[in-house]
């Protein structure tokens, strides 16, 4: 909102200057009318595709006859440069599925609330890549993603990796125990 401290005796026509337009943007210019006092602005936030941290822009209210105004905005990224991986859930068996917790971070490590994208999620262990479902997170939300996972292999040293579009994070490793249930029962998973 832009407003005056009195009401406008005629139109008054404002131009609208963003310092970075590769971030955030006037939707249009904008224009107090005769008996009002302001006017709701319209601005876009640009998700440009690069991994750039949170930047200030500021933007700029100039009217011919009048003081210019300015304000400078934070606008954080949408674009993760890293992800945080957590497998909870302990002890953790061979073929029963498992929470992972995926946050997403920029390049400055702050955690990023606006990612909406997925990520591609892969399991390895000492010796190689292992079969793990699901191998998407899904849309991510403000709190980050949530994904029930399993693998149908025990042992010692399992990491899990969430990727996209050149962010990466790996869980820490852990440990996959036999079954329980297969033991007990002698089935297979």
């Amino acid at each position: 909102t832009i407003g005056l401290s009195n009401v406008a005796a005629m139109d008054i026509p404002l131009t609208i200057h963003s310092s970075d337009i590769t971030e955030l943007a006037p939707v249009t210019n904008a224009i107090i009318t005769a008996g009002t006092s302001k006017t709701g602005v319209a601005l876009r936030p640009i998700s440009d595709g690069l991994k750039d941290g949170t930047q200030d822009v500021t933007l700029s209210v100039h009217s011919p006859g009048f003081e210019s105004a300015s304000v400078t905005l934070r606008i954080t990224d949408n674009d993760p440069a890293t992800f945080g991986v957590n497998v909870t859930s302990s002890p953790k068996f061979e073929g029963v599925p498992c929470w992972v917790e995926l946050d997403a971070f920029d390049i400055n490590g702050a955690n990023i609330t606006s990612f909406r994208g997925s990520a591609v999620l892969t399991a390895s262990n000492t010796t190689g890549a292992v079969v793990l479902s699901p191998t998407d997170t899904g849309a991510f939300a403000d709190w980050g993603a949530r994904v029930l996972a399993r693998i149908d292999e025990p042992g010692e040293r399992f990491w899990i990796r969430a990727e996209t579009n050149g962010a990466s994070g790996l869980s820490a490793p852990f440990r996959l125990l036999p079954s329980p249930l297969c033991k007990t029962l002698g089935f297979a998973v």
